[in-house]
């Protein structure tokens, strides 16, 4: 009998020694890390396909208006002026002497209209008296045909002849026009951004269009001259270069393309979120002013729109013109909704589904999901705010009511 409750002892002490073996030895649920979610501000946005570039709203080379030696610059890299203040002076000496060509030239024209009318008034009495003899037979058909040609010329000459006074006139107005732009000034308030105008240099005008002269050899001969001179003189080259690149930074803009994908979701009047290199990544908040209406094919494995934001009136103290942004546009905004990252959602033929964790097991949770980025999904149905979600792991298969453990709760 002792001998049988020995063994008995015995078998006690082997199973509860095993009975310990097996706790410390059986296999835990899987650890997995999970997430609550959460209300919160879900935003949506569209990131350029690449850096742009700020630029004022304004900007132009401020060009000269007639062909000139520089003989004064009145402004440098830097420079803040007001609309009207000089920047580059020219040399006005050749456009004076084209002024006072002409002002000689008037004189001599106006001489030339009064002898043409004078002329034309002889040969047209000439030709009333030829068409009376002519009409009484006394005078042959011959002579009157003479009399009433020279009349005809006579009238065409005092025509171009006034044609060549008031061309003269025009082109003096025209000369003394140009002479006011010996002193080129600034077209708007600006800044300068670049100077390219040197003392001595000789820079080309604009492209102003000239005039020739005209009029018969007898009273157009000394206007062709003068008006050759001054047109000219006066127009230079098609494609001057410029003298002054100004620019008005009253306004600031940076332009960027988004993908073709994105065209109909930026609008005017949508926040974009600006993020400047130069300032340490510092962020503006800005605003689409205008989305180009059509598609660039510039990129060829791309296609893409350009979209233009105007950065906020406090970014003015700060930024330059040419500093690279980073633009994400914000094209949604929803407040106080449910959510969770994209990543817990999954695919299911049903629908979207979630592993949701309910007394330390796994349940597929069906879910209705309104809208997703690549970060966050809004929940509108399935789950309620603080449950807690897996974050699937791909070493780990997942059961329905299988026991996990959770590693760390993450925000979403």
């Amino acid at each position: 009998m002792r001998r049988a409750l020995k063994w008995v002892a015995f078998l006690v002490v082997l199973a509860g020694a095993a009975a310990v073996a097996w706790w410390f030895l059986r296999p835990l649920p899987p650890s997995l890390p999970v997430v609550r979610a959460q209300r919160s501000t879900y935003t949506d946005t569209v990131a350029g396909t690449a850096t742009g570039v700020i630029e004022p709203a304004r900007r132009i080379q401020v060009q000269a208006q007639f062909s000139a030696r520089v003989i004064e610059v009145k402004v440098r890299r830097g420079d803040v002026v007001q609309a009207g203040a000089p920047l580059v002076v020219l040399d006005p000496s050749d456009i004076d002497d084209q002024v006072r060509a002409l002002q000689a030239a008037l004189p001599v024209l106006q001489a030339r209209v009064q002898q043409a009318e004078a002329r034309s008034g002889q040969v047209g009495r000439d030709a009333a008296r030829a068409e009376r003899l002519a009409a009484d037979g006394s005078l042959p058909a011959a002579q009157l045909d003479t009399a009433t040609s020279g009349r005809r010329l006579a009238v065409l000459d005092a025509q171009a002849a006034r044609a060549a006074l008031h061309q003269a006139r025009v082109q003096l107005d025209v000369t003394r026009s140009a002479l006011r732009h010996a002193v080129v000034r600034a077209p708007f308030d600006g800044i300068v951004l670049d100077v390219d105008a040197e003392v001595g240099q000789m820079v080309s005008a604009l492209s102003l269009g000239g005039g020739s002269g005209g009029g018969s050899s007898r009273s157009g001969g000394g206007m062709a001259g003068a008006a050759a001179a001054s047109a000219a003189l006066l127009a230079g080259g098609a494609g001057g270069s410029g003298l002054v690149d100004l620019a008005d930074e009253s306004t600031m803009a940076v332009e960027v393309d988004v993908d073709e994908r994105d065209f109909g979701r930026v609008k005017v009047g949508q926040e974009a979120l600006l993020s400047v290199d130069a300032l340490g990544k510092k962020t503006f908040t800005g605003t689409v002013e205008e989305v180009f209406p059509f598609i660039s094919r510039a990129l060829d494995q791309n296609r893409t729109a350009r979209v233009r934001v105007r950065l906020p009136d406090e970014a003015r103290a700060e930024v330059r013109p040419g500093m690279s942004v980073q633009v994400e546009v914000l094209v949604a905004r929803r407040e106080n909704v449910l959510l969770v990252p994209t990543t817990v959602v999954l695919t299911r033929a049903a629908g979207k589904a979630v592993w949701r964790v309910v007394d330390g097991r796994l349940r597929e949770t069906p879910v209705t999901v309104s809208a997703a980025t690549w970060e966050s999904s809004v929940i509108a149905s399935g789950l309620a705010e603080g449950d807690v979600v897996v974050m699937p792991r791909g070493s780990v298969a997942l059961k329905d009511g299988m026991k996990v453990r959770i590693e760390e709760v993450a925000k979403p």
